[in-house]
């Protein structure tokens, strides 16, 4: 009888946690080389690469559905068609577990095959004053970025936010349909190390030409923690009520 009591107590205690829902909280990364030409070239059939972490030691885990937004602050380059971009979600600092990912935010924009010529698109990323712009990318967001940059030239911007714009949905390799990118990593931890990486997969169309990228963001909408509320009043009488009830069968037995 006491091994049920004591179940019972527990299980009231535990009733008086429970998982609530914070708002938007946005992970900020700088990147090495500051932005200044820090997304090298490719130099033949080698690819430049970027890579950079953001470091979480926060408690709660993501929510479902598409509630991580990537965002590329100060992306310049002039050819939007040569890059991956992917977040991949570590345990550890030495990124060798890995909790989620890698996932493509997108890749090579208007590229649709593994032929050799195809290109993709023209156009590059910034804005039109020939600065860098703001880029961010969420599964759920309304922007197609393969149908914005089909009628672009190769000396035209693909819009960001500078020009209202840049809030597109996310892609894989070979197509411009939404991936999941966003609820891959729902149910997941919000602790751990997070990697943007960035490809140049091909030389030009100037050879040698550097791309930046100031800083990159990682937004999670909706993150459930484990809280104690205030506990109801009826819930407090009933804990206090099976706290006793223990208290009695001990000392009758």
């Amino acid at each position: 009888m006491r091994r049920y009591l004591a179940a019972v107590a527990f299980a009231g205690a535990l009733s008086l946690f429970t998982p609530a829902a914070q708002g938007s909280t946005t992970y900020t990364s700088a990147v090495g080389g500051s932005g200044a030409l820090n997304i090298p070239d490719a130099v033949g059939a080698v690819p430049g690469s970027l890579s950079c972490v953001i470091p979480i030691f926060d408690p709660g885990s993501i929510g479902a559905g598409n509630q991580v937004t990537l965002s590329l602050l100060g992306l310049q380059h002039e050819a939007a068609a040569d890059l991956d971009v992917t977040i991949t979600h570590y345990a550890d600092l030495a990124q060798t577990i890995i909790l989620g990912g890698p996932q493509f935010a997108f890749s090579r924009i208007g590229k649709a095959s593994n032929d050799p010529n195809d290109f993709g698109y023209l156009p590059q990323f910034g804005d039109p004053a020939g600065t860098a712009d703001n880029y961010s990318f969420n599964s759920g967001f309304l922007g197609d970025i393969w149908t914005t940059a089909f009628p672009l030239g190769s000396s035209e911007f693909i819009p960001g936010q500078a020009q209202f714009a840049g809030l597109y949905w996310t892609t894989d390799p070979f197509s411009g349909a939404p991936n999941a990118f966003s609820s891959s990593f729902g149910g997941q931890a919000v602790a751990g190390y997070w990697r943007l990486d960035i490809t140049d997969n091909a030389e030009g169309p100037t050879v040698g030409s550097f791309g930046s990228l100031l800083q990159f963001q990682l937004t999670f909408e909706d993150v459930t923690t484990a809280t104690v509320p205030e506990p109801s009043y009826s819930a407090a009488l009933v804990l206090l009520f099976t706290v006793g009830a223990i208290a009695r069968r001990r000392r009758q037995g």
